[in-house]
């Protein structure tokens, strides 16, 4: 991935390079223009927003920490993660739809179900349908998200947690996936530099990586504090349905719906 965006840098610089001055209204000289030697504008940048599907997993769950002492907390509730309807807005600096290579880098948002942040790298096939008008563009992205599940208070005035202890505890659940994203998306020219787009797209994720529990809250001067603590840790019992988990089943999966703005620079 590292080569791949590399590369992709790089060539932006080059044709970048080759700007064709322009002559401005009213004899004022030159200025720098958009397109490049061949005519073709290199580069854009898409900003979109859509619906996601994101997977939530609505077993009962319990976590229980476990003290030196003999002590010990626990949080608990009827669902770990209640499936509901999930958004996504995303932010991408892409070769422009005009060439027939499409390579892209970016960042993802998605919430709903569970919040998720990470960063894309993309790449695929245009193919102009009406000539400076409307393309096809087949693609795919490499998606690494961090996913945060707000599991709320918890449910104790304090707790201790590696050592430090936290008033009014708040507990979310983290965890990190690879995702493949293939899309299929129209682009349509609305100006003479922007591009409206449409597609549609579905999520593949790898199984994710082992949860780990963040806890946040107050300390005793009422400064802002939080401690982890991972699923391993021998002070830590997490179920789900009265099974000791270590993963879960909460997973962006499924089908996408995309609308963006593209701006070719």
């Amino acid at each position: 991935m590292r080569k791949v965006f590399l590369v992709f840098v790089c060539c932006a610089g080059l044709v970048a390079a080759d700007g064709i001055p322009e002559a401005q209204s009213g004899g004022g000289g030159t200025a720098e223009s958009n397109t490049t030697l061949a005519g073709t504008p290199f580069l854009q940048i898409k900003l979109y927003g859509g619906m996601r599907t994101l997977t939530g997993d609505e077993r009962p769950y319990e976590l229980r920490l476990i003290y030196s002492n003999g002590g010990s907390d626990r949080s608990y509730g009827d669902k770990f993660a209640e499936t509901s309807v999930s958004g996504g807005l995303g932010l991408m600096s892409e070769t422009s739809v005009q060439m027939p290579l499409h390579i892209g880098v970016g960042f993802d948002l998605q919430f709903g179900t569970f919040f998720m942040l990470g960063g894309s790298l993309g790449a695929g096939y245009n193919i102009s349908v009406i000539v400076d008008q409307l393309w096809l563009q087949l693609k795919a992205d490499l998606q690494y998200s961090f996913a945060y599940i707000s599991m709320g208070d918890v449910p104790v005035s304090s707790l201790r947690v590696n050592g430090t202890t936290i008033y009014d505890p708040e507990l979310d659940v983290t965890t990190s996936f690879f995702i493949l994203r293939p899309e299929v998306n129209a682009y349509f020219r609305i100006t003479g530099e922007m591009l409206l787009m449409a597609g549609v797209g579905y999520q593949l994720p790898t199984p994710s990586s082992k949860v780990e529990f963040l806890f946040s809250g107050k300390d005793y001067d009422d400064e802002n504090v939080s401690e982890r603590l991972k699923h391993d840790s021998p002070n830590v019992n997490f179920q789900l349905d009265g099974v000791r988990a270590d993963k879960i089943k909460v997973a962006p999966k499924g089908i996408i719906f995309n609308v963006a703005i593209a701006v070719e620079i």
